[in-house]
């Protein structure tokens, strides 16, 4: 599976916990947009070594665009890539953003499921987080959502907010329970370096996650999942049967994926590629026909720590038929702290490899910790 991912970096607010690349100022909308296809022009040969199965649009705010806009880079997708006729093509919205004429808009392009980033139901914590939407406008935008005819529907929401507790947590999965999606998103909160939570933090005005209360609210989603016959197929992500997000699942299972857009990444198999994170910089990489990416080569270590990342944080956990090839003195390692961790019990031993139980999946990075090989 191949998967094609387009960054849209504006927004209409800053969110206070926010550290992905995005813009308030809607300077350079149409130059970006242009520039990311003059991107697929660079790409386009590589690429078409791949059909493409998913397409995302992230951000950012990618519901910020017109179905003009969309059609625009649709029709240039389409005209430079191949893309499976069952492709599983994702846009990222605000609630704010759907209303109903909107929707309908939508519907008449090739996207064919949402991810609605509601991240509380709380109109407290809305305003915390600054958000530009409110509780009522949440709960709306799915159900207009689902009336217009898009049947897979994700949304995000965010645990461990400071000062929350576990009655705040129950409300927001109560709330869960009156939503037409079969997938849901929940994210533990984290304070990034640089957001404007980090510096609130900092200067006291506001409280640390609780890592504590963090692990209760982790423990009552995976209760309320499993109550209702969801699945929890990796450590953020639960969906009814069938319904798991194709696009993520390619990222987690260290499938080829190609980025476009300012300070999107890539991922080919042997390297990582990553676009500039400054709009008038890609863009006049762009316009001026430089490159507008970075480049990683990964050692047989790189490959390694992926394969564990990754694959601990699913329900399969890592497989060993997909290890990478390792110097004897990695795989010693490995073998060596497998056996402590099998001894400690951290990890199960399966008939393909090994998993984190997934009560212990909050507290992976000890896991990890021991496995990684630092030279």
């Amino acid at each position: 599976m191949a998967g094609l991912y387009l960054h849209i970096p504006f927004c209409r607010k800053a969110c206070h916990y926010c550290d992905f690349h995005f813009s308030t100022s809607g300077r350079l909308r149409k130059e970006i947009l242009t520039s990311i296809v003059k991107e697929m022009e660079v790409h386009a040969h590589a690429a078409n070594l791949y059909s493409f199965k998913t397409i995302y649009f992230g951000g950012g705010t990618p519901s910020l665009l017109t179905p003009e806009e969309l059609i625009f880079l649709f029709e240039a997708i389409y005209y430079h890539f191949q893309i499976a006729p069952e492709a599983e093509i994702t846009l990222e919205a605000n609630p704010s953003d759907l209303n109903s004429a909107y929707l309908r808009e939508l519907k008449q392009t090739p996207i064919n499921r949402l991810s609605i980033g509601l991240q509380s139901f709380d109109e407290a914590q809305l305003r915390w987080m600054n958000r530009d939407h409110s509780e009522y406008e949440s709960v709306q935008a799915v159900k207009l959502a689902f009336e217009a005819g898009f049947e897979s529907l994700n949304v995000d929401l965010i645990y461990g907010i400071p000062g929350t507790d576990m009655a705040y947590w129950e409300r927001q999965l109560a709330r869960m329970n009156e939503l037409p999606v079969h997938h849901l998103s929940a994210y533990c909160l984290t304070v990034e370096p640089g957001t404007a939570l980090a510096h609130f933090v900092k200067k006291g005005n506001s409280k640390p996650v609780d890592e504590e209360m963090a692990a209760t609210h982790f423990g009552m989603l995976k209760t309320w999942a499993a109550q209702r016959g969801w699945e929890h197929y990796e450590m953020s992500n639960f969906c009814q049967p069938g319904h798991q997000a194709r696009h993520n699942s390619a990222y987690w299972n260290l499938q080829p994926y190609l980025g476009l857009g300012p300070s999107a990444h890539s991922y080919t198999g042997k390297e990582r590629h990553a676009n500039v994170a400054s709009n008038p910089k890609y863009v006049k990489c762009l316009s001026d026909s430089l490159q507008s990416w970075e480049t990683e080569h990964l050692s047989e270590t790189d490959h390694y720590h992926d394969w564990l990342l990754t694959g601990f944080r699913t329900k399969e956990g890592i497989q060993l038929v997909n290890m990478p090839e390792l110097p004897n003195i990695v795989k010693t390692h490995f073998d060596q702290e497998i056996r402590k961790l099998l001894e400690a019990d951290k990890i199960i031993k399966t008939p393909a490899g090994y998993v984190i139980p997934s009560h212990q999946w909050f507290t992976m990075d000890q896991v990890l910790e021991a496995l990684f090989y630092v030279e």
